[in-house]
């Protein structure tokens, strides 16, 4: 991710929720994950590029 976005930083958010039953007491907790920001694998940069080479190709011809 760095290279595409000089700011960005891996950090991680977690959030934390207690799940209750019927009786309001505490009967576990769910705990959600996840990247502050955007995160691309390898192959989504891959296809993205693929992807501004043929529209750059595209605008080309059309042109």
């Amino acid at each position: 991710m760095k290279r595409i976005d000089q700011n960005w930083n891996g950090q991680l958010k977690e959030y934390k929720f207690e799940i209750y039953d019927d009786n309001k007491n505490v009967i576990g907790y769910e705990k959600i994950i996840h990247y502050d920001s955007i995160y691309y694998m390898e192959n989504d940069m891959e296809f993205l590029n693929i992807m501004n080479k043929f529209m750059f190709i595209i605008s080309i011809i059309s042109i």
